[in-house]
């Protein structure tokens, strides 16, 4: 499970478009904090996790987080 509902990243020209669109202002290069929700399913930004079935904590890419988390154990 995703232990923060928040995540801070830097921006930049590629997600600027997606994250102005969804609501967020900034400038390019600031580091803005944005909902979990918002980041893109092939995001690598670092997110707290802790794994339902052994139930340690560790701090994954998103990407990596979606996709075990089908496969048991995401942090062994």
């Amino acid at each position: 499970m995703i232990l923060s509902n928040k995540v801070k990243i830097r921006t930049n020209s590629r997600n600027y478009k997606s994250l102005t669109e969804k609501g967020y202002i900034f400038k390019v290069n600031d580091i803005i904090d944005i909902n979990i929700s918002d980041l893109s399913l092939g995001s690598k930004t670092r997110v707290k996790v802790k794994c339902d079935i052994c139930e340690k904590e560790k701090e994954i890419g998103y990407r990596n987080y979606l996709d075990n988390i089908l496969s048991g154990c995401i942090l062994s």
